[in-house]
């Protein structure tokens, strides 16, 4: 095996270089693992070879790729491989820039560079030392990496760096250049890994305390960002602190009786009570009272807010302070001095909110609420059906409480509605077969939740979201910046063009709000200003008398780039938009709970985690993290945008401590950014869109399984439509222009503006791809692509739209002949597809549009099988791991091969598709199983056993590779879909036989790859246009399908005799494919010649003499009939 070259010890460039044994080798590889074409001189032979080798040390992508190169290679090409690595691990290099540049290239291009990054210091930067620090044989040095922040890198580094060191000795076992895995390789390059992780990232950090302290120094950053918590945190302290000695005065000179019974309401609350609205809602221990939940600070400065309100609205002795302060409400004093605007000025003297203040309406409402229990009437209430007229006086007090706790909450004055009042009853007087039946349906809906959690668990599905997210910063920025440049043309225009000005100046309601916001904030300034909007928010009367006030003007023109980094800044700078995310959490913690707990999808609005939720929590936790980490990035951006737009500075915001009067509608619209970015928005708006939306998700919540079976994901495939329709041209305008005339146009104006660029980057990137692609696919070099359906996400629509395009303006590539069915499939894949494609949805449509019906039967038990595949989607990633060193495990397994087998077996087998193919009979002796590797899946359009390609590449990128032959990639260029030139026999096994005779490799003559192939390359073929090319392509695949169908009847035909059953599936097929007037006449002869009152498919085990007295079975005797009528 070794050559002359391999005998020598001290290799050198020169040598090597000269040697034309091993530039034929290198050569060789060279042409084969990277493609390598024409003529290259000895020196660029050597310098490409040692790039991909440095490549091969430092890129976790190259090992694997390599492994996977040499896995599949012939015995020449193993050992040709072999030799060179042989040479390589000898030669002796001088450090050179060009070996920098190697390995720094190859770092940077590897994707564990990012982790190494996030990690604590410049991470995989320390591949450069893997290897060489390693045979310097300085693992003493590991010592230094002592801090937090090196042993993180460090850490890192060793996994990733043992990793790709297992890969690297994994590849030399298998061309046979190392005798046996010995785990040398992988402890030496997992401690340099480490080693240079840590030096790195501790020379970086000491580097980092020299650095000034700009923005591109991570301290600094952390620096501001706890300077600005800090100072915030100084200016709560003081107006708490304040706060709480105007709370104690108050108190100290208030009636005693009064504070008592104010105290005794607050304790009194009826637990229940804690389900009144997220907003509300506490952690309350057994026993322990309201007080102690809230702290003895809150209380008193709510107890103490009440009293001076109940003074200020002269409320009377019995009288509820809910119905006072709607009573004020009612009298319209809403003006900036009114009485409700003194109540809103009390709650910031005693720094309480809206919110903490409803306090006092709900220990209000479960008083009476109490004593309507206790008279039986409890539910009555609730009645849509009972007058006022008939409710008992304690009916009425509860039923005015709840009008006015909803009027005040419509007026902005509590966050408590009729609604959210109802919770008041619910799990009272349950019954114990009601409460068992309760509890057996929600354990139903956490099981099911769990199920859907795992389907998102594995790391391929973060990369994709992590994908996705980029994505939708681009477009965030893009848009930002159109509407930005709608605003400058409508102030340009506006006096020249008065009503093209109008069109396009923001006129809504809420923008109206942002323009009195602005006025303000700076009549007043930020601390004063912020109190006063406190005040209006959403009180449609007060933001009236304001805007009244400071009148209509022009507004104040801005860069047309201003706000449209802010995403991509709280992105990358963690550190403030984490600092953020803490203010948001200590001010409105209620809605962070919500938007910074796990997804909306996975996880009950309500009540304590099942361990079933935990479980699904916990293995789904890197998603979690990557969405969180964007919420994170989105709502920082957005509130300080919008308090940008209001003319308020955040940095201003937070220092004074005021980070808890950010206007409501703010606050609202930052946290609905951040579930829109997600796809995680929950529809509540009135129109049928909306509407059909919540429907959906409501539904696959309430109907456990069912739903989830078909589309797992409502919310998110809801978010997706939305998005998709906001932003494809034309299509987003009509609905908002119709429905909200001028106002809608301009809303939408600047995402149609951001669709039309994203449309015409669609088409530039589809005539990137060539002809020969797919629109979902993305070349990657002459025979491979990447399936880009996961990746595309919400761009996908475009990329099928680009593909219309594309094909009608192309000489080579050609629509599809049946563009109705191709399309209709493609966009139901680029819209409702990235969720259905882990249910049972898309299963379902592949059939319907590739006339690749199962029987009802195995619909049924595939879509059983799907559902309890969902538990084992995380073991994908030790199957992708583990079969990157298993070629045969690599195999794609056949989940439908037609073989008769019982029902459990093939759920077993569908649900199980996710785990490791494992060589259980060769491991066990053939005592767990018959068979070591599962029939693999086949193809009729493909040489051999389907196959994962790099299968660990799934997960680092989050998505898969295809290779695509000549012929494939020509059914491409020609638009011709699988069923043009394959269409599957009625029977599934005749199917799997027939297609694993067109694939079958060697000498077969069946070979639909090869025999097509030929055809292709023909100078005939390549003469006739694209018509008669298909034409051609067709009819050679007919006779030859034809051919292979009659071999594979064949196969079944001896199977059966062999098994001696008295038929075989190929009659069995005949007779099915018999019409059923067919079938009706067969089954009246046999009944009126043999006397018989039974039907051929009752009787087909059975054996009958024909006319000539010959033994001959039921089934074959029917169908010669039928046949011949």
């Amino acid at each position: 095996m070794l050559k002359a070259y391999n005998q020598i010890q001290d290799l050198d460039e020169e040598t090597l270089a000269s040697d034309e044994e091993f530039l034929s080798d290198a050569y060789m590889f060279l042409q084969e693992r990277e493609g390598v074409k024409g003529v290259l001189a000895p020196e660029e032979v050597y310098d490409r070879f040692m790039e991909h080798m440095r490549f091969h040390d430092t890129n976790e992508v190259t090992t694997i790729r390599d492994l996977e190169y040499a896995q599949n290679a012939s015995l020449e090409g193993k050992q040709n491989f072999a030799r060179l690595i042989d040479a390589y691990d000898k030669v002796d290099t001088d450090m050179s820039w060009k070996m920098v540049g190697d390995y720094a290239e190859g770092i940077a291009r590897a994707p564990s560079t990012i982790l190494g990054l996030v990690s604590g210091g410049t991470g995989k930067a320390a591949g450069i030392a893997a290897t060489q620090v390693a045979k310097l044989g300085v693992r003493q040095l590991l010592k230094r990496a002592a801090t937090s922040a090196i042993g993180r890198a460090a850490a890192v580094e060793g996994t990733i760096g043992a990793g790709q060191g297992a890969l690297g000795e994994a590849t030399r076992v298998t061309t046979g250049a190392q005798e046996e895995f010995t785990g040398a390789r992988t402890v030496v390059s997992g401690v340099g890994n480490a080693l240079g992780a840590g030096l790195l990232t501790g020379a970086v950090q000491g580097a980092g305390k020299l650095l000034p302290k700009t923005k591109l120094n991570r301290e600094a950053r952390q620096s501001t960002a706890d300077e600005l918590l800090y100072k915030s945190e100084l200016a709560e302290t003081a107006r708490a602190k304040k706060a709480s000695e105007s709370s104690k005065n108050t108190l100290k000179n208030a009636n005693p009786d009064k504070v008592k019974k104010l105290r005794e309401k607050i304790n009194a609350i009826d637990p229940n009570m804690t389900a009144i609205g997220r907003r509300l809602k506490k952690e309350k221990g057994p026993g322990e009272t309201m007080e102690a939940a809230l702290g003895s600070e809150v209380t008193e400065n709510i107890m103490a807010a009440a009293i001076r309100v109940i003074d200020l609205l002269d409320v009377k002795e019995g009288q509820p302070i809910t119905e006072a302060v709607a009573i004020a409400l009612r009298n319209g004093d809403l003006s900036l001095g009114g009485d409700l605007s003194k109540v809103s000025a009390i709650m910031d003297e005693h720094n309480i909110t809206l919110d903490q203040f409803a306090y006092i309406y709900a220990a209000e409402l479960s008083e009476a609420g109490r004593k309507l229990q206790q008279s039986g009437q409890i539910k009555t209430v609730f009645s849509a059906v009972q007058p006022r007229s008939m409710m008992s006086p304690e009916e009425l007090q509860v039923d005015n409480l709840l009008r006015d706790m909803d009027e005040l909450n419509q007026a902005g004055v509590s966050g408590v509605s009729r609604q959210d009042a109802k919770a008041f009853v619910d799990g009272q007087d349950k019954s114990r077969v009601k409460a068992a039946v309760d509890n057996l349906y929600k354990n139903a809906q956490d099981l099911d939740r769990m199920g859907i959690s795992f389907m998102t668990a594995q790391p391929a599905t973060t990369m994709r979201n992590n994908e996705g997210g980029a994505f939708r910063t681009v477009i965030d920025a893009t848009t930002r910046v159109m509407d930005n440049a709608v605003d400058k043309v409508g102030n340009a225009v506006s006096s020249s063009m008065p009503k093209t000005g109008e069109l396009l100046l923001k006129t809504t309601p809420e923008q109206q709000k942002v323009f009195v916001q602005k006025k303000v904030i700076e009549e007043y300034g930020v601390d004063e200003g912020l109190r006063i909007i406190e005040q209006a928010a959403d009180n449609p009367a007060i933001l009236k008398s304001l805007f009244e006030k400071y009148g209509r003007s022009q507004q104040a023109t801005k860069s047309i780039f201003s706000g449209a980094g802010d995403t991509s800044k709280y992105l990358f700078n963690q550190a403030e938009a984490r600092m953020i995310r803490q203010l948001f959490k200590k001010n409105f913690p209620n809605e962070a709970e919500v938007l910074f707990r796990e997804q909306a999808d996975l996880v009950a609005n309500t009540g304590k985690e099942s361990p079933m939720a935990w479980a699904g929590r916990k293995i789904n936790i890197l998603n979690t993290a990557s969405d969180n980490f964007f919420k994170q990035g989105i709502l920082a951006a957005s509130i300080k945008r919008r308090l940008a737009d209001a003319g308020i500075d955040l940095n201003d915001v937070i220092v004074n401590g005021r980070f808890g009067n950010i206007p409501d509608n703010i606050r609202t619209a930052a946290i609905k950014d951040a579930y829109e970015f997600t796809y995680q928005s929950g529809f509540r708006g009135k129109g049928l869109g909306s509407k059909a939306a919540r429907f959906g998700i409501e539904l696959q919540q309430k109907v456990p399984f069912i739903v989830s079976a078909f589309m797992p994901f409502p919310r998110f495939i809801a978010n997706q439509l939305k998005f998709q329709h906001d932003h494809m041209p034309f299509i987003g305008m009509v609905i908002p222009t119709l429905t909200r005339g001028k106002e809608g146009f301009r809303e939408a104006l600047p995402k149609q503006m951001t669709g039309v660029a994203m449309l015409g980057t669609a088409l530039a990137w589809r005539a990137k791809q060539g002809e020969n692609a797919e629109w979902f696919e993305i070349k990657k070099s002459e025979d491979y692509y990447i399936n880009g359906k996961a990746i595309y996400g919400p761009m996908a629509p475009f990329m099928v739209v680009a593909d219309i395009m594309y094909r009608m303006y192309n000489d080579k590539a050609k629509i599809p002949e049946n563009y109705i069915k191709y399309y209709s499939k493609a966009l139901a894949e680029a819209t409702i597809g990235s969720t259905f494609r882990t249910g049972a949805g898309l299963q379902l449509m592949d059939s319907l549009l590739n006339d690749d019906i199962l029987s009802g039967e195995k619909n049924v038990l595939k879509i059983v099988g799907n559902v309890l595949g969902r538990y084992t989607i995380p073991g994908g990633v030790a199957k992708d791991l583990y079969s990157q060193f298993d070629p045969q495990s690599r195999l794609i397994p056949a989940t439908n091969t037609g073989e008769e087998e019982p029902w459990f077996d093939y759920i077993y087998k569908v649900a199980t598709r996710n785990l490791p193919d494992l060589p259980l009979a060769s491991w066990s002796n053939n005592t767990i199983s018959n068979r070591d590797y599962d029939e693999p899946a086949v193809s009729p359009f493909q040489t051999g056993p389907l196959k994962s390609i790099n299968p660990i590449e799934k997960q680092l990128f989050g998505f898969t590779t295809l290779r695509k032959n000549k012929l494939q990639k020509e059914m491409s260029r020609l638009g011709m879909m699988y069923n043009d030139l394959y269409r599957r026999p009625g029977d599934d096994r005749i199917d799997f036989y027939t297609r694993q005779e067109l694939s079958r490799g060697g000498a077969s003559s069946y070979n639909l790859e090869k025999n097509l192939t030929i055809l292709i390359d023909s100078p005939d073929y390549k003469k006739a246009g694209p018509a008669m090319q298909k034409e051609k392509l067709t009819d050679l695949a007919n006779i030859i399908k034809q051919s292979a169908t009659k071999v594979a009847k064949a196969r079944l035909d001896k199977e059966a005799r062999r098994q001696g059953k008295p038929y075989s599936r190929t009659t069995l097929s005949a007779w099915n494919e018999l019409s059923k007037n067919e079938q009706a006449v067969a089954n009246e002869l046999y009944q009126e010649q043999f006397g018989t009152d039974e039907e051929i498919g009752d009787d087909m085990d059975k054996t009958i003499q024909d006319v000539d007295g010959n033994d001959i079975n039921v089934l074959v005797w029917g169908v010669s009939v039928g046949r011949n009528r």
